[in-house]
């Protein structure tokens, strides 16, 4: 019995000892994008042989010269680490963070390895702000013509789209108008790669850049409304419609020759 008694005391002190090695880091990316005025929630897996004293999170936000420190809690699972940023303390460009951790003997480590000098750098997309999206005025009424019951329009504040050309009324006698559509996404909201361009509910080939959509007809234009689309998705997948509406009036020189 007592052999057995000092066997188990010795194994106590062995497993109790420093094994001199800091704890070790699995990150886990984020499932969700980050956006402004927006809680943020990060988790990580810290493991050790030794029991962990202290986990933390450092970040910070543009125009921040310091990193903001706080401590993680234990998630749902013991080796899981998870902590959650306040709306307020949100804001909108760009998060810098990185994880820090410690045993109860003191051994110390950071991820990424370069801590505050190499931290993780994640986006954080502008707040969207539905309730103060302004209305698009309704179509010139034309005597003769019905004009287009609603123009649709979902697009955030920080993503504009408008009409360069045609103007809103054009004559068929001036030709074949060119449609371009000026776009201003700073932010890269929108996916370019999903950008459609939808004339009276069809779609066109057109040729789309960062800032401008551009299409080239090869048919004239009845007189009358006609709507212009665009549609695209922005980076959560969602869909982004704007219309826009102009009108081609019928030629005068097709009037004169009717009346002859």
């Amino acid at each position: 019995m007592t052999n057995w008694l000092i066997s188990l005391l010795f194994a106590g002190i062995i497993l109790s000892q420093d094994d001199g090695r800091p704890p070790n880091f699995v990150y886990l990316e984020p499932i969700e994008d980050f956006v402004a005025q927006s809680s943020i929630f990060i988790e990580i897996i810290v493991t050790d042989r030794d029991e962990i004293e202290k986990v933390a999170l450092y970040y910070r936000f543009p125009d921040e010269e310091g990193f903001t420190q706080r401590e993680m809690e234990v998630s749902y699972q013991p080796v899981i680490y998870e902590i959650e940023i306040p709306p307020n303390d949100v804001g909108s460009g760009s998060i810098q963070y990185y994880f820090w951790a410690k045993d109860i003997y003191g051994n110390e480590a950071t991820w990424p390895e370069g801590g505050e000098d190499l931290p993780v750098i994640l986006p954080v997309y502008p707040m969207i702000k539905k309730e103060k999206k302004q209305k698009r005025a309704p179509p010139k009424i034309i005597e003769g013509f019905e004009p287009p019951d609603e123009l649709e329009d979902n697009l955030p504040y920080y993503l504009e789209v408008g009409m360069l050309a045609p103007p809103p009324v054009i004559n068929q006698g001036e030709g074949i108008p060119i449609i371009v559509l000026s776009i201003y996404d700073p932010e890269e909201y929108a996916n370019l790669e999903s950008v459609k361009l939808i004339i009276d509910g069809k779609v066109v080939s057109s040729f789309n850049s960062t800032d401008m959509i551009t299409f080239i007809p090869t048919k004239v234009f009845d007189p009358g409304y006609h709507i212009v689309r665009y549609e695209a998705e922005n980076i959560s997948g969602e869909l982004l419609v704007k219309d826009i509406s102009f009108f081609i009036e019928e030629s005068l020189v097709e009037e004169e020759e009717k009346k002859v």
